[in-house]
């Protein structure tokens, strides 16, 4: 009885409580992680969409230090994948790579990037033949260049300092991809750290060389251009900033498993942070928060990327079980975070037939045929929400009707061990069947 009363009660709407089950255990669904997701993809939408609704509602303008930081969302989501994988396949990539385990693990990369790039790169394409046809298309060849097509569908178009076009925040997914392509070698590293007596000195040392590219960056000895788009000029140099910030994260997040796990073990499993590390986020947080309400944020102020290793941070805390993330592991904040990959590809298109980003556009937007800019506050701030809302609509379709079948299709086709339904899937089925019991 007395073991009973110690147990955290399952709140109302809340999924299963996995706090039992450690990061050891790759099977595990890091379920308040998922809910992060769910922060960072709403964290770049708003950012995207902050550019305009400060001009048409100008009360957003105020939340302008939080919304105009949300490019560091996919920082945020570069981290949570580094963690995430390394939870999933350290293990069983890290003692030896062989050529089934390293082509099972890109084929389900494969499935599960690809089905939503390439239905939003059709989307775009359809749509620009349209307005094209109706005589209304404008700016293909500077926003929308054929010759660009290739580059996208091998997602190869962002990996040097190239110019951004067609589904613009698929950059990252460009990124993303040659992240996974590396992986298998990082697993191989990070595994024989793992293994290590030492392992805070090696995965602390791993942290700083993945972070001298940024830091060299910040501290301006180096500085490395940002990635463009094609309707702005284009800056020199091969390497560029976005590289530099997936190799700060994701390689961050990586060893940021491999600190996490080593500590939640020599703590006999238990995974609630110490309080210590805890105030030193927030307070961290905070400070920057601070310092970027009076500076301003943008990307090419160098040290707006201090942040870098804060949101590193968080999401080892998140994957921990830290304090105060609990919410994280709602349902609904949950099923948000599943459809967040669909949230981040789709709302560019969606934005573009609103009309909501500045100058990024195919052909006559909603926003210039109800001409809303000269519309009342309410009419300009109903039209927002209802842009941001669609965003969410489409994305939940997207990854109902787009995203989830074509995976299940992939993994049975691409590999033998790919058919398996995801573990968050197999968490959020158990959790509904439990509802209707």
């Amino acid at each position: 009885m007395a073991q009973l009363s110690r147990e955290r009660p399952r709140r109302e709407g809340f999924l299963p409580d996995p706090a039992t089950q450690s990061l050891s255990d790759p099977d595990r669904h890091l379920v308040a992680l998922t809910g992060l997701r769910a922060l960072a993809a709403g964290w770049v939408v708003l950012f995207h969409a902050s550019l305009l609704f400060q001009l048409w509602v100008p009360l957003t303008a105020k939340a302008l230090p939080i919304t105009g930081m949300g490019f560091l969302g996919v920082d945020l989501f570069f981290a949570l994948s580094g963690f995430v994988l390394c939870h999933r396949y350290l293990d069983s990539l890290g003692p030896r790579l062989t050529r089934i385990n390293v082509r099972d693990f890109l084929f389900l990369r494969i499935a599960r990037l690809y089905p939503v790039h390439i239905f939003v790169l059709l989307l775009f394409t359809a749509y620009v033949a349209i307005l094209a046809g109706t005589g209304s298309q404008r700016g293909w060849d500077a926003k929308f260049p054929v010759s660009a097509i290739p580059q996208n569908i091998f997602l190869v178009h962002a990996w040097f300092n190239q110019q951004l076009s067609w589904n613009g925040p698929a950059w990252s997914v460009s990124m993303e991809w040659l992240a996974y392509l590396c992986f298998p070698l990082v697993a191989l590293v990070l595994y024989r750290i793992a293994q290590s007596r030492i392992v805070a000195l090696w995965a602390g040392l791993f942290i700083v060389v993945v972070n001298v590219p940024l830091a060299l960056h910040i501290a301006g000895v180096w500085t490395f251009p940002p990635n463009t788009f094609a309707t702005l000029p284009s800056y020199s140099g091969l390497v560029s900033l976005n590289l530099v910030r997936l190799l700060a994260a994701f390689g961050g997040g990586c060893a940021a498993f491999v600190l996490a796990r080593a500590w939640q073990r020599s703590r006999g499993g238990r995974s609630q942070p110490a309080r210590w590390l805890i105030s030193l986020f927030f307070v961290s947080l905070l400070l920057l928060v601070a310092q970027f309400a009076r500076s301003g944020s943008t990307e090419e102020l160098p040290q707006t990327w201090l942040i870098s290793p804060i949101l590193v941070l968080l999401v080892a805390m998140v994957g921990l079980g830290g304090r105060g993330f609990s919410w994280l592991e709602h349902r609904r904040v949950v099923q948000l975070g599943l459809s967040s990959y669909s949230l981040y590809m789709t709302h560019w298109f969606v934005f573009c037939v609103f009309g909501v980003v500045p100058g990024i556009d195919i052909g006559v937007n909603l926003a210039e045929k109800f001409s809303i800019a000269d519309q009342s506050l309410i009419v300009r701030s109903i039209f927002c929400l209802a842009a941001i809302a669609t965003c969410y609509g489409a994305a939940h379709l997207c990854w109902r009707l787009v995203e989830e079948p074509s995976r299940r299709t992939l993994r049975r086709v691409l590999s033998t061990n790919a058919a398996q339904i995801p573990v968050e899937e197999r968490v959020i089925a158990s959790a509904q069947t439990r509802e209707h019991e």
